[in-house]
């Protein structure tokens, strides 16, 4: 555990070992008598010296298969830049696997498959993720063409990079748009075009990737929404429900429950909602029926023209 930070908090050992702060104490004053070279800073953590490495740890087979499951996820999910270091970083932890080890990863690399929605140019802008990353470490601004879904509008932004965060099968820049003078949700696959600049910011004086989840997800900042649907269409919302801030449901009578949702989009909401067609009924708020309204009938003129 030391080996895999920089510094590594005593609070920290405590709770991934499930023991006391004193025992840690302990521990980490019997690794100095053994000759580890342990060096330590006052309130902050302990750390290992530069050059000093364990000889390479063994894996489970658990372990070794957690790993592989990781590797078929980031092939799919991340840009180009991450899947081959990820490749390279495999290999290497491959090397130092038992020979069971290395047959059952083997045997079972054939037998798991990810699957996406991602097309060839998705990858392709998926390499902003690598821009992202060395914006956010270095903190400096960056500039973006970033297309808008409701608008239809691309306009430049110069945003402060927060973090990346991975939903609704998508990647997903949070920042400080200058623009809106506001913090935002920027959809990587719907940046046109990324530079970093050469101005930078102070982390300290914007929310925290942490501070925003937090805001986004706080009951002052979404509205209670309740639908009524029928049982037997259940199923079809089974997944997707979850991305839309399901919180809970109850029965409402023989054929219908109740499904409660916290969410502040309301356009986005409403197409949803459109798509379990006469299975699901809004019972609040108003503002979404009136929306779900609006879209049927627009949806209803397109198709007869």
């Amino acid at each position: 555990h030391l080996q895999s930070k920089k510094i590594v908090r005593a609070k920290e050992i405590a709770e991934r070992f499930e023991i006391s702060i004193r025992t840690v104490y302990r521990d980490i004053r019997a690794l100095e008598e053994a000759g580890v070279p342990l060096g330590s800073e006052a309130g902050i953590g302990y750390f290992l010296a530069d050059n000093y490495n364990l000889p390479p740890v063994m894996f489970t087979n658990e372990e070794a298969t957690a790993l592989l499951f990781g590797s078929k996820f980031t092939e799919q999910m991340s840009d180009d830049n991450t899947r081959r270091s990820f490749e390279s970083a495999l290999y290497k932890i491959k090397s130092v696997l038992r020979g069971s080890e290395k047959d059952y990863l083997e045997k079972l690399n054939d037998h798991i498959a990810v699957f996406t929605y991602t097309d060839s140019d998705d990858f392709k802008r998926m390499s902003f993720l690598s821009e992202v990353r060395k914006a956010i470490v270095n903190e400096q601004q960056i500039e973006i063409k970033y297309h808008a879904q409701y608008s239809d509008e691309t306009t430049l932004r110069q945003v402060i990079p927060l973090g990346l965060t991975h939903n609704g099968l998508q990647w997903h820049l949070i920042a400080f748009c200058k623009k809106r003078n506001d913090y935002r949700d920027f959809r990587i696959d719907r940046i046109k075009s990324l530079k970093i600049t050469e101005l930078s910011f102070e982390k300290g004086d914007y929310m925290s990737l942490e501070q925003y989840i937090q805001k986004m997800h706080s009951p002052e900042d979404q509205l209670d929404i309740t639908l009524k649907i029928t049982k037997e269409s259940l199923r079809f919302v089974k997944d997707t429900k979850h991305w839309y801030g399901f919180t809970k449901q109850e029965d409402f009578d023989e054929k219908h429950m109740l499904m409660h949702f916290k969410n502040s989009d309301l356009i986005g909401f409403s197409r949803w909602v459109i798509m379990g067609g006469k299975h699901v009924t809004v019972i609040e708020p108003k503002e979404l029926a009136d929306l779900v309204i609006d879209f049927a009938k627009e949806l209803r003129g397109h198709l007869l023209e």
